[in-house]
């Protein structure tokens, strides 16, 4: 084999190497930079509440049109945090991300009677005394919660606006 042909070898064995390399580190830091984009909307442990995705204006990539979605970032290093959403007439849904993105708990309205009624909990934090909560423990001590409400085709809308206006998301006290 001549000299040329082992330089060019050696360049593309490199090429892909590097471009492994770089895909693999991509892939691997993807999810903490949602994450971390996810706490720069708002502060943490404060509810934002999106409008109704459209064509032209989508705050979750993906969104589906027929679902009014809330919000928040949380931060756990303070303590735990009790979670209050009342459930709307159709499908609404609880969703709570580690920072890293991983889905680690979600309930929906069929899961629930009138509400759901969560105390989210740090690493390594005991558990409160919560009785008649859902005591779910997170994987890192920031990350996201989501709200979903199945607005369908808009009649039902301004009920929905009114019924997550009530979410709330505060720090637990003791007495709780």
């Amino acid at each position: 084999m001549n000299r040329h042909v082992q330089k060019l070898i050696l360049w593309v064995g490199l090429t892909l190497l590097l471009a492994a390399a770089v895909h693999w580190g991509v892939v691997l830091a993807m999810p903490y930079v949602v994450g971390i984009r996810l706490r720069s909307m708002a502060e943490p442990n404060l509810l934002v509440h999106a409008a109704r995705p459209s064509a032209v204006f989508n705050p979750i990539r993906r969104s589906s049109p027929d679902l009014i979605y809330s919000a928040c970032s949380y931060d756990l290093s303070d303590g735990p945090l009790h979670i209050t959403a009342p459930v709307a007439g159709a499908y609404t849904s609880v969703s709570c991300f580690a920072l890293n993105t991983d889905n680690f708990y979600v309930k929906n309205d069929q899961q629930v009677e009138k509400a759901f009624d969560i105390v989210l909990v740090g690493p390594g934090i005991r558990e409160p005394e919560a009785p008649g909560s859902d005591i779910v423990r997170s994987p890192t001590t920031t990350g996201g919660i989501l709200f979903r409400y199945f607005v369908g085709d808009g009649r039902c809308e301004r009920e929905i606006e009114t019924v997550r206006r009530e979410i709330q998301v505060v720090r637990l006290e003791e007495d709780d």
